[in-house]
């Protein structure tokens, strides 16, 4: 084969170019001219330092291309089916939170019936359907709500109170932010009154209280020294419920009185009960009578004759009984 220049020379395309074709190569340090064949050109780029080998390595510095066209998988995912998804991430948006848990710095906002569900069959679930904020428990035990703080309020935005339960004290629910029904060590407490069977007036019970009351007897408006009274009560809404008994020798002369019951009469009240009286006290045979005037604490004792006086009661008088009357 005569010498040609190298401009002379038929150029190969890489699909020509066979393993045993040979590669001229000017080795400048010793001022001659070898060859290689192109496969041991490729074995040399492939094992020496500094390139990156055809069957695969390592690169320690950066990689910039312009792009890069992937018709199959990338590390096992479907490029062209995730770059869809990638597609619809806002840019610069942090989509990596760790399987193992991460701190978020941004709200993570959600449309109407998209939940978050908790538990391993779906048990817990919160969402909002577009009219209500929902938390759904979906599992066989309870739906706990636990404080290790000073308690639990529900309210109302801007702060007014609906509900609150204080750790180890009262539970209270409010009407408008005005507490209305509150327990208590011993029970519980209402504020403003039950209203039975209705919201009006005539079905409110606004009070119940028990105890006794100061007895007093009067004759003609002397106070007498009492002997072993018994003064109590029952008040259930405006109705008191009384029961008394004393013992009482007589001094002085005019009408007798029981004076102390513990709630005024109502006005326009009035009323009359039968009171009963130990024999021998009364010398009276006509049946016995309280009187109990509206608006006043004062029992007024008479007989069908009129009013009992001093004249009617033996020297040592036991007067007993039991009535009710409105407050």
């Amino acid at each position: 084969m005569a010498d040609q220049k190298i401009s002379e020379l038929t150029a190969l395309t890489g699909a020509n170019v066979a393993d045993d074709d040979t590669i001229a190569i000017v080795d400048t340090s010793a001022t001659e001219t070898k060859k290689i064949v192109f496969s041991e050109l490729k074995n040399a780029l492939d094992t020496a330092t500094g390139f990156v080998r055809i069957t695969g390595d390592t690169m320690t510095g950066d990689l910039t291309v312009p792009n890069v066209v992937v018709s199959g998988n990338v590390d096992g995912r479907d490029v062209s089916v995730d770059g869809t998804k990638l597609d619809g991430i806002a840019a610069g948006a942090n989509v990596g939170i760790p399987a193992t848990g991460g701190t978020m710095t941004g709200n993570l906002s959600m449309g109407d019936n998209n939940k978050i569900i908790m538990g391993a069959g779906s048990d817990l679930q919160l969402y909002h359907d577009g009219s209500s904020s929902i938390i759904y428990d979906s599992g066989t035990g309870n739906l706990q709500l636990t404080s290790s703080g000073t308690g639990v309020d529900i309210q109302k935005a801007g702060g007014e109170k609906m509900a609150t339960f204080v750790i180890d004290g009262a539970s209270t629910l409010y009407y408008d932010n005005a507490a209305k029904l509150a327990t208590t060590s011993t029970g519980i407490a209402v504020t403003g009154g039950v209203y039975l069977g209705g919201t009006g007036s005539a079905n409110k019970l606004d009070d119940y209280e028990e105890g006794t009351w100061t007895l007093g007897v009067t004759i003609g408006g002397s106070a007498q020294t009492l002997s072993g009274p018994v003064a109590t009560y029952t008040k259930f809404g405006n109705t008191v419920s009384i029961r008394l008994r004393v013992s009482f020798n007589k001094s002085g002369s005019g009408v007798v009185n029981i004076t102390g019951l513990p709630f005024a009469s109502a006005s326009g009240a009035t009323v009359s009960v039968p009171i009963g009286c130990q024999v021998g006290s009364v010398t009276s045979t006509a049946g016995l009578f309280a009187n109990i005037d509206n608006s006043t604490t004062i029992v007024h004792l008479a007989d069908q004759a009129g009013d009992l006086t001093d004249a009617d009661l033996a020297s040592t008088a036991v007067i007993f009984s039991s009535f009710t009357y409105q407050a």
